[in-house]
């Protein structure tokens, strides 16, 4: 079990947080072979003695004590092709605070020797501060450029890190911290980009094209875009395994799909600036969004 202390500025004032953690088991963490999405739940007796052999993460100053008890869980999986990589993490539950530190591993197998912190996300509750959105969903996303998020919800925070252009053969490592102790509901992570862990991998988890346009969260991303344009249900990135027509403002159709193979992106390279629409379409279900190109 260890004590954390994470040291963060506010406001040119210092604020500590302390964690009590029984921070998991390192070399017992869940192999992950393909990028399916995961349920789990934390339970204190899934809480094993930590072999973190690294700090937390280098923005922070940690240290470890025999007390406390947070609920964590690791996974690890190995590159088979290389690409892009992200994720989400939720939970069912009405308000949650789940933070994670990515690690990519030096070592193979069940050794936790030699991995480096890429990825640090610690915010959450804010006391005396506003907490949204940093008590919800949280993970890696395309369209982010921090890799580190301290304690609380300080300005500029989202709960989400950049994500991570993995390479063939490069293993990591995920340390997943339920703060709030929640134990026994569904938690979910849900995996997403061009990397592959196996054979069978998609892109990205998938929805169909039925569930999206009856969904009133279905957005693009970015907005304005330049040469990629991604489509979120709920904020989280979903594979394009369904037809779409891309028109400009007179209706001409620039760019189309019409079958029901796998994009993880809408290319828009092509399109001169200006102001666009995306049709979602199959049978008589229709959904039209509207996007920009810069």
């Amino acid at each position: 079990m260890k004590l954390v202390r994470i040291y963060f500025t506010i406001l040119l004032s210092t604020y500590t947080i302390s964690l009590f953690s029984q921070l998991g088991d390192c070399t017992g963490a869940l192999l992950l072979d393909n990028k399916n999405d995961v349920t789990f739940t934390f339970a204190p007796e899934e809480n094993q003695f930590s072999d973190l052999l690294t700090p937390l993460c280098t923005d922070g100053d940690v240290v470890f004590t025999e007390d406390g008890g947070l609920f964590t869980h690791w996974f690890t999986w190995q590159i088979k092709e290389s690409g892009t990589l992200y994720f989400t993490l939720s939970m069912e539950a009405e308000e949650y605070d789940l933070d994670f530190i990515l690690y990519k591993s030096e070592s193979t197998g069940n050794s936790c020797a030699n991995k480096q912190a890429i990825r640090c996300m610690f915010s959450g509750e804010s006391i005396g501060f506003p907490s949204d959105p940093c008590i919800s969903e949280t993970g890696l996303n395309p369209t982010e450029l921090d890799v580190f998020e301290n304690g609380g919800c300080n300005n500029g925070d989202n709960n989400f890190l950049q994500q991570i252009d993995a390479i063939a053969g490069e293993e990591y490592k995920l340390l997943v911290i339920d703060f709030l102790q929640i134990e026994g509901v569904n938690t979910h992570l849900k995996l997403c980009g061009t990397a592959t862990f196996g054979v069978d991998d998609s892109p990205c988890f998938t929805l169909s094209a039925d569930e999206l346009t009856q969904n009133n969260r279905l957005s693009v991303f970015p907005n304005p875009t330049n040469d990629q344009l991604f489509i979120s249900n709920n904020n989280i990135p979903v594979a394009i395994n369904f037809p779409f027509t891309v028109m400009d403002q007179m209706g001409k159709v620039l760019i189309q799909k019409n079958d029901d193979t796998t994009l993880g992106s809408i290319e828009t390279a092509t399109l001169t600036p200006g102001i666009y629409f995306i049709r979602i379409n199959e049978g008589a279900s229709n959904r039209v969004l509207r996007f920009v190109k810069g």
